[in-house]
């Protein structure tokens, strides 16, 4: 795996650094030490693993994994910072964990053990397309196949599963439901995720990019931010 650290303390990256470096998990170690940073190298290098300082320059470490979360495929993100008070916030972003500075080996080492069970955990419903999402209907507890499913849209309290002739409503959020299926579900807008499978087209109207899903009349927007992970994606 390749990881990010992402702190402004020289000495705490160099700490952090070390501590990972005595893991086998990790390949690729870099470091930056501020937002901007930390962007042109998860564009250069997409990390499987991000190690994020909340008090940074420019954005903060929460609005840093916000951006984070809407990739195509997210990192996972391991918080490390001096300060309690921000955990309840950082929970917002889904971490896989929130270590308080000095990190030690024994914390990182209980996050990295759980990062690593959390992967194996999921790794059958990540690889495969019968996969069961389930739902309420009238009361009654219902399942679809993830593969039935043309895309995922957010709205103000629910997620919509989008399929060639029905709507469905989702409790699980767009982010959870991008963590579960990696592989399977792209992300092209703050608020759709689209199941790779069913893109026909990306097509090109005035200036703005469209996603065509097979089975589906409508066009769907593609974020300008998102458009070359998308192309990319689907390379």
């Amino acid at each position: 795996m390749r990881a990010l650290i992402i702190d402004d303390e020289p000495l705490a990256r160099a700490r952090l650094k070390r501590l990972l470096q005595t893991s086998a998990q990790f390949a690729e170690i870099d470091e930056a030490a501020d937002a901007e940073q930390a962007l042109l190298l998860n564009q250069q290098h997409l990390p499987d693993v991000v190690f994020l300082d909340i008090n940074l320059p420019g954005k903060n470490g929460l609005e840093l994994a916000r951006v984070f979360a809407i990739q195509p495929t997210p990192p996972a993100i391991i918080f490390c910072t001096a300060y309690a008070e921000h955990a309840l916030a950082a929970y917002d972003c889904a971490p896989k964990d929130y270590l308080l500075k000095p990190v030690s080996q024994q914390s990182l080492d209980k996050a990295l053990a759980k990062l690593s069970l959390v992967t194996r955990a999921d790794q059958r419903a990540r690889e495969s397309d019968t996969a069961k999402l389930v739902y309420l209907q009238g009361g009654i507890k219902r399942s679809l196949s993830l593969s039935e499913v043309c895309y995922f849209r957010a709205g103000d309290k629910y997620v919509t599963a989008v399929l060639p002739a029905q709507e469905i409503l989702l409790e699980e959020s767009l982010l959870a439901l991008q963590q579960r299926f990696p592989n399977q579900l792209l992300r092209i807008h703050r608020s759709l995720l689209v199941h790779k499978a069913h893109c026909q087209a990306l097509l090109t109207r005035d200036g703005k990019h469209y996603m065509q899903c097979q089975g589906r009349p409508e066009l769907l927007e593609v974020s300008r931010r998102l458009l070359s992970q998308v192309k990319q994606a689907l390379a």
